[in-house]
């Protein structure tokens, strides 16, 4: 990276998101950003572009999830999870926490509609 001159780029945006981990976010900032990341990333060889997804995990980890501001709701909303984030597990190879969490619900429902079937195939067959 170095040589193509893409490294103080990398660093300003690699700074961006410390900084917006670090504040309030915004659906419409991380969104923003989360696009500016990928575009950076997108041109990249692999072996750069996974040691690019290194560091921003390192930034994001533990800091997966904000809460959007509340605006004029009167509950606060729920923790939604940065698109930075769920960018920088996906350039790693990895899934995110909020994909993970996902896959995991989309599993115990085909397990409680299995069972269900089974239910009621067994209850038809005493009938």
């Amino acid at each position: 990276l170095a040589m193509t001159g893409l490294e103080p780029l990398k660093t300003k945006l690699t700074g961006e998101l410390a900084a917006a981990v670090a504040g309030a976010r915004t659906p419409a900032a991380c969104a923003l950003l989360q696009s500016r990341l990928a575009a950076f990333a997108a041109p990249l060889p692999a072996k750069d572009r996974k040691a690019f997804a290194q560091q921003l995990l390192a930034i994001v980890t533990g800091h997966e999830a904000y809460a959007p501001p509340q605006g004029k709701a009167k509950r606060a909303p729920a923790p939604v999870e940065d698109p930075c984030a769920t960018l920088a597990y996906n350039l790693a190879g990895q899934k995110s926490p909020a994909q993970l969490a996902a896959a995991e619900a989309q599993l115990k429902a085909a397990e409680a509609k299995r069972k269900a079937a089974e239910a009621k195939a067994a209850e038809t067959k005493t009938k």
